[in-house]
């Protein structure tokens, strides 16, 4: 908890120096009557139901159980996003979400989140938002979850530093929508991975759950295109990431 807690500082800090104002930035924690952060409490699910792209993390989660439930054996990264794809399709809640037949179709861009993603997440964020506020605000986010992610163990503390962020990003007047839309689908699938990788102690079988950075900047790659993609893209990027 004690990392939690300065994790938390130096993220406000980070984001709190970027401007000159707090109206430039819009991105402020949401205080309670006595001055304190507002925490929401965990209480044994990783959902929010406040985040409006709450479902993505959901079936970002529902993907990720059945691809490694089904013995999937793909060795390369083609057959993967075909795996993919097809359990996209097999699963009634993104079928509703998608409307239709989902086809697969940033391969270039997946192919350069898989061989650059590690070392130029902050491009691909540059690229993918609108505003510079966005810009900073999400840097500042990915690069403080995964420090706690690493350093701390309790899911509750995660939780509550995530959905925080989930407020702050909802009651900016300073982010587009199309950023917001981003931003949370991205701290929703975030949230459900970080949940996975705390419920349970890694097996033999199981992925490696230290690595998240494939999955995260998959899900602001893709994102970009739209709330489909983001959730292929980001599990795609963690299998591989994952070691297949």
């Amino acid at each position: 908890m004690k990392f939690f807690n300065l994790c938390l500082i130096v993220f406000f800090l980070f984001t709190s120096c970027t401007t000159s104002s707090d109206a430039e930035t819009g991105i402020q924690p949401l205080l309670k009557n006595d001055g304190l952060p507002f925490f929401k409490f965990y209480e044994g699910s990783p959902s929010n139901i406040l985040n409006p792209y709450d479902i993505v993390g959901q079936l970002h989660s529902e993907l990720f159980t059945t691809y490694y439930e089904s013995d999937s054996s793909e060795t390369s990264l083609e057959a993967v996003t075909d795996r993919v794809a097809l359990l996209a399709n097999q699963n009634s809640g993104f079928v509703s979400l998608s409307g239709s037949s989902y086809s697969f179709t940033l391969e270039a861009r997946l192919a350069y989140v898989m061989q650059y993603g590690s070392c130029c997440s902050e491009g691909i964020i540059i690229k993918a938002l609108e505003s510079e506020t966005a810009v900073i605000s999400l840097t500042g986010f990915v690069n403080s979850v995964i420090s706690l992610c690493n350093e701390e163990n309790d899911f509750a503390a995660i939780y509550s530093f995530i959905t925080l962020y989930e407020d702050e990003i909802l009651a900016s007047k300073n982010i587009s929508e199309f950023d917001k839309k981003i931003i949370l689908t991205t701290s929703s699938i975030v949230r459900f991975i970080s949940y996975e990788r705390k419920k349970r102690p890694k097996k033999n079988t199981d992925p490696e759950w230290d690595l998240m950075i494939g999955s995260i900047v998959g899900s602001i790659e893709g994102g970009s295109s739209s709330i489909e993609d983001a959730i292929v893209m980001s599990l795609i990027c963690g299998v591989v990431e994952n070691g297949w």
